[in-house]
This record gives C-alpha cells, structure tokens and sequence, in this order.
C-alpha cells in the first residue's frame, strides 16, 4: 500500500513528475530546483534512473519549490497534491499511455 517503494518506482515518479510540471530536460529543472536546493545534473539524472534514491533534504526541496507532495514522492500517494499538479500528472501518464500503446501494437490494427 504505497510503503517499500523501490528506488526504480520513485524514479519514475520523479521523471514523471518533471515531465508533468513542463520539464522535458532535466538541466533545465535541475537549474530550476537549484533557485531552492543545490543538486548537479548528474546526481538529478541519478535520482531519475533509481541508481540513487533522492535524499530527503533534496525531496523537501522539491516540495517546496513545485508545490508537491512528500507522499507523492516517496509513497505514490496522490492525495495531498495540489489539483493543477495532480492534473498535469494525469494527463502526462495519459499521454505516456497513448504513446506506448502506438509504439507496441496500437498502429497495427490499423
């Protein structure tokens, strides 16, 4: 229910999370949290591809400069997250969806 997240599953809300707040670079949000935390690109990235668990200082950070939620982050719980962030993230997952589903098969039943 949400606790034990994997580092992996955590990186992908953090990379969905990025992409949902209108970050389709990394340097460009990583230039973006450091107006509140300090964090290199190379650590970001490795926060995003689960070969390193975002560090709790680096998570509140995120919190505060994106209105997000602890729980989202660490736990996938949704309930705590502003509407216009829960909305971006839905749509970004809905476009995910849509694009997966034309690259492994959707376009051959046409």
């Amino acid at each position: 229910m949400g606790t034990g997240e994997s580092d992996k599953e955590i990186a992908a809300r953090l990379a969905l999370t990025r992409r949902a707040l209108g970050y389709d670079r990394q340097t460009e949000f990583v230039e973006a949290l450091n107006a509140v935390f300090s964090v290199s690109p190379a650590r970001w990235n490795n926060y995003e591809t689960g070969r390193e668990r975002i560090a709790v200082p680096v998570a509140l950070a995120l919190c505060d400069r994106f209105d997000l939620s602890f729980d989202w982050i660490y736990r996938a719980k949704r309930g705590e997250l502003p509407a216009r962030v829960l909305r971006a993230i839905e749509a970004t997952e809905a476009l995910d969806f849509r694009l997966r589903k034309l690259a492994f098969g959707g376009a051959a039943g046409k």
